[in-house]
C-alpha cells in the first residue's frame, strides 16, 4: 500500500473515532441527567429571561477542552472542498452543536443557557482546527504508532484491573460529613451562585454521618421517622439552637 494512502487512512480513522467521540463526551457533559421538561418554556419571554451573558472561569475552561477535540477531529475527516471551505464548514459544525445544546438546556432545570458559552465552544473549536493545520497527521500517526505498540491484550488487562481496584478501594473508604471539605459548600435546592433556579419547597432536612441504605431510604419516603431508622447514624443535636442537625435525606415537594 502507497505509504501517504495509508497515513490518509489512518488519520480518517482516528479522526472519525475522535468525532464520534467528542460528540458523545459534549452531550453527556451538558446535558446529563437528560430529564428534558417541556413545562421550562413558558413563552418567548420565559426563555428570553433564561439565557444569559455571564459564565464562570470553569466553564470558560470546561468549553474549550470540550470543543478542541472536535475542531480538530473534524479536520481530519477527508473531504473534497476546498481547505479554506473545510475549516468554515468545521468551525459552522461546532457552532451549531454549541447552538444546540444551549437551545436544549432550556428545558433542563438543572441547566443554564448562556451566549457566553456559544462563543466559547466555537473558540473551542477553532483552536482544535488550528491545532490539525500545525501539527495533525504526524501527532495521529505518532499516536497511532504508540497505541499499537503499548495498548496489548495484556496492558489493557492490568489497565482495567488497577481501574477497577482503585474504584473498588474509593468505594469502599466511602465520603463521610467528617472528611468534607470545608470550602466546599452543601447547598439544597439552589445553587451557591443563584445562577441555576430551583422551583421547589424543602419541606424536611436531616443530617446524617455517613450514606444510609437503599431499603432505609425508602422506608423513610413511605412516612417512617428518620430517627427510628437511622438514629445511630443521625449529627449530634445542636446545642446553640437546641435543635437537631438533620441528615442528607430531605423530603422536596414542587
Amino acid at each position: 500500500m502507497d505509504f501517504n494512502l495509508k497515513v490518509e487512512q489512518t488519520v480518517q480513522k482516528w479522526s472519525i473515532a475522535l468525532v464520534i467521540f467528542t460528540i458523545l463526551a459534549i452531550i453527556v457533559c451538558t446535558l446529563f441527567p437528560f430529564a428534558f421538561s417541556l413545562s421550562e418554556i413558558k413563552g418567548l419571554g420565559r426563555i428570553i429571561h433564561n439565557i444569559t451573558f455571564i459564565t464562570s472561569r470553569k466553564d470558560i475552561v470546561g468549553n474549550l477542552l470540550l470543543f478542541f477535540p472536535l475542531g480538530f477531529g473534524l479536520m481530519g475527516i477527508k473531504s473534497q472542498g476546498k481547505p479554506d471551505t473545510k475549516i468554515l464548514l468545521s468551525l459552522a459544525f461546532c457552532s451549531l452543536l454549541s447552538v444546540s445544546v444551549e437551545v436544549l438546556q432550556l428545558l433542563l432545570p438543572e441547566r443554564s443557557s448562556s451566549v457566553v458559552d456559544v462563543l466559547l465552544n466555537t473558540g473551542g473549536g477553532l483552536i482544535g482546527i488550528w491545532l490539525f493545520k500545525q501539527w495533525g497527521p504526524p501527532l495521529i500517526i505518532q499516536t497511532d504508532k504508540i497505541l499499537k505498540q503499548y495498548l496489548s491484550i495484556r496492558n489493557l488487562s492490568l489497565l482495567f484491573i488497577t481501574y477497577t481496584l482503585i474504584t473498588l478501594f474509593f468505594a469502599a473508604t466511602g465520603i463521610t460529613i467528617n472528611n468534607w471539605r470545608a470550602k466546599f459548600p452543601l447547598a439544597i435546592g439552589n445553587d451557591p451562585t443563584g445562577s441555576l433556579p430551583w422551583q421547589g419547597k424543602i419541606s424536611d432536612v436531616w443530617m446524617s454521618n455517613q450514606a444510609l441504605e437503599s431499603k432505609d431510604i425508602k422506608s423513610i419516603l413511605k412516612g417512617q421517622s428518620p430517627l427510628t431508622v437511622a438514629k445511630e447514624h443521625l449529627i449530634n443535636e445542636d446545642k446553640r439552637s437546641n435543635t437537631r442537625d438533620r441528615s442528607i435525606i430531605y423530603n422536596l415537594q414542587s
